[in-house]
């Protein structure tokens, strides 16, 4: 039995990174050949963003005692957060003899870091174990034997009872932070003046936009923050996903996967790694920053919706991005 040791951030907050990380422990706690330890590294950084020294000696000397006790160090973090801890995690796996695997989440390439996140990580990738990434774009990036693609996806198990294909466009989700950069005032404006379509937005809000102004049109609604189970009723009793994107550190985004595995057509916008997310029929890619843009997208999945092409091309995605194959996959090569 391999004993590992697990770091990463857990719920709350809720986001992509905290959220890919229960499920990875999930997981690992249901395999019977895998002995997990856990260390949740949230809370070393106070509300202003900088570092809390005592929390963070505390979870470094916390950190040193778990590592003597396993076989493989995990690392589940974000390039900031791993440039932080990957230098001492690379320490202790040295003296004490064990493996490290890192996991970046994120879709930001070491090129695009600044020099200081780019160099530790760049050392962290040639003396680690694996160094796991999200995207494609992330793998091409280095000829580096240590590099591993290990998308996030979603548990094609878990989903089955929700997977719901629609059968005409009706309405229409957005679940995700509520960010600028996330393309939500682009969506807004194509949905909006489409009353024949409702817009339900789902997600913390971010940049200071406020509910009032997310509700412009009265076919679009702010719904609040959906967790757990509710992510999942919300995306079966929705018609299409839209992630019009671009934001700088988009990696591959767990709700498309959970659209995916849902039976649901997404659109997304043509940005970093997110067309990845897309095969033939399954969506559609839309220019970012464009809301004349995603109206073309909308009227394009109304067709792929009405015709019914999606279906097997989603079949094809979700047996690819099926988060318990990609787990024992990953788990049987250690």
């Amino acid at each position: 039995m391999k004993k590992l040791l697990a770091v990463g951030t857990l719920p709350p907050p809720i986001g992509g990174t905290s959220i890919s990380f229960q499920e990875f422990v999930n997981m690992t706690k249901a395999h019977p050949n895998v002995d997990l330890s856990l260390l949740d590294s949230g809370g070393l950084r106070g509300i202003n963003g900088r570092l809390e020294l005592t929390k963070f000696i505390s979870f470094i000397f916390k950190f040193k005692s778990e590592v003597k006790k396993c076989d493989v160090v995990m690392l589940h973090l974000s390039y900031q957060a791993l440039a932080l801890l990957a230098p001492f995690a690379l320490f202790f796996c040295k003296i004490y003899s064990k493996k490290l695997v890192i996991r970046r989440f994120g879709g930001l390439l070491h090129s695009e870091m600044n020099f200081f996140c780019r160099n530790v990580l760049n050392f962290t990738l040639n003396h680690s174990h694996a160094y796991l990434v999200e995207t494609k774009h992330q793998v091409n990036e280095f000829n580096n034997n240590n590099i591993v693609f290990y998308p996030t996806g979603r548990s094609k198990l878990h989903f089955k009872p929700y997977y719901s294909p629609p059968i005409a466009l009706k309405k229409v989700s957005f679940i995700s932070q509520v960010k600028k950069t996330k393309g939500i005032f682009e969506l807004i404006e194509s949905i909006g003046t489409r009353p024949d379509l409702q817009l339900e937005i789902y997600g913390p809000l971010f940049d200071g936009i406020k509910k009032e102004e997310l509700e412009k049109y009265p076919n679009v609604k702010y719904k609040g923050v959906a967790t757990g189970s509710r992510v999942k009723e919300i995306i079966s009793e929705t018609d299409i996903i839209c992630l019009p994107s671009y934001y700088p550190g988009e990696g591959y985004p767990g709700i498309i996967f959970e659209a995916i595995q849902c039976g649901k057509p997404v659109l997304v916008s043509n940005w970093k790694g997110l067309p990845d997310l897309v095969y033939n029929n399954s969506g559609v890619v839309v220019e970012p920053r464009s809301d004349s843009a995603i109206s073309i997208g909308i009227s394009k999945i109304e067709n792929i919706i009405d015709n019914r092409l999606f279906i097997c091309d989603i079949e094809y995605l979700s047996n690819q991005f099926d988060s318990d194959k990609i787990f024992c996959d990953f788990i049987n090569s250690l």
